[in-house]
């Protein structure tokens, strides 16, 4: 997943809203959102096929995690899988308890990443800083943006981009699943005329087997009840977002 945007309690009623694309391999086996576990904790999750893990997912104590590469730093398939994270910080009673669990692995054992994780009372991105693993707090009344080239990875239009979005976005009213589902299918032509189209939200490398493979649009209420989770199962672009949210409280017991 390579863009992720966080409305930490900005909006009455909403705890934590979440509007997320994953960017990878074209050919990579992946499964959508469904009821599964983290230990004894349920979740629900997509599932990524290759490597058993995942990039987002809620579990039953309102702890929401999701993952972003970080760009620039070398890869190594014979580390862990990023996707084991997201499972380790959904076992968690609490964002808190997640980001500590985080913290406490060795960074040396997986490439580079941005594991955002979030409740009603705390919101943190965990990262590998040298030696150590790096835990940013994000404050509440914002839209936070989280990307593969955020905290100082690189620049990038996309994040600017997004960013003044995010502004206008904490600024007005609460967004309807159908603004996000837009935002989320922005290409970069559409923000800056002559622009890669790596730089978009939405992303198209067809050439390159890559791209935007879904998306993920999640709201976490007060009530637990009133909480929705939207899949967009393709770009955003081009495919509507289709409601989970009865199977994620059915398998959550919301």
């Amino acid at each position: 997943m390579c863009t992720v945007l966080l409305a930490w309690r900005v909006w009455p009623g909403a705890d934590l809203l979440v509007a997320a694309n994953r960017d990878e391999r074209l050919d990579r086996l992946a499964a959508p959102p469904a009821a599964s576990r983290a230990g004894d904790v349920p979740i629900f999750c997509p599932r990524d096929l290759e490597a058993g893990g995942t990039w987002i997912g809620v579990n039953a104590r309102g702890v929401v995690v999701a993952l972003t590469n970080r760009f620039g730093t070398p890869a190594d398939r014979t580390r862990r899988s990023r996707g084991e994270l997201v499972l380790l910080a959904l076992g968690a009673a609490s964002a808190d308890e997640a980001a500590g669990l985080l913290q406490a692995l060795d960074p040396g054992d997986f490439n580079g990443f941005h594991c955002l994780v979030a409740d009603r009372e705390a919101a943190a991105v965990v990262r590998p800083d040298g030696p150590r693993m790096r835990r940013d707090a994000l404050g509440a009344g914002q839209v936070h943006v989280v990307t593969e080239r955020s905290f100082g990875a690189a620049p990038s239009r996309r994040v600017a981009w997004l960013e003044a979005q995010a502004a206008r976005l904490a600024a007005g009213p609460e967004p309807s699943t159908g603004a996000l589902a837009a935002l989320l299918g922005t290409h970069a032509e559409a923000m800056e005329p002559g622009s890669h189209p790596i730089d978009g939200v939405c992303v198209h490398l067809d050439g390159l087997g890559y791209g935007t493979r879904s998306a993920e649009i999640l709201r976490i209420a007060t009530p637990r009840a009133a909480s929705q989770w939207h899949h967009v199962a393709g770009t955003p672009c081009t495919v509507p977002p289709a409601s989970l949210g009865q199977p994620m409280r059915e398998a959550l017991k919301w």
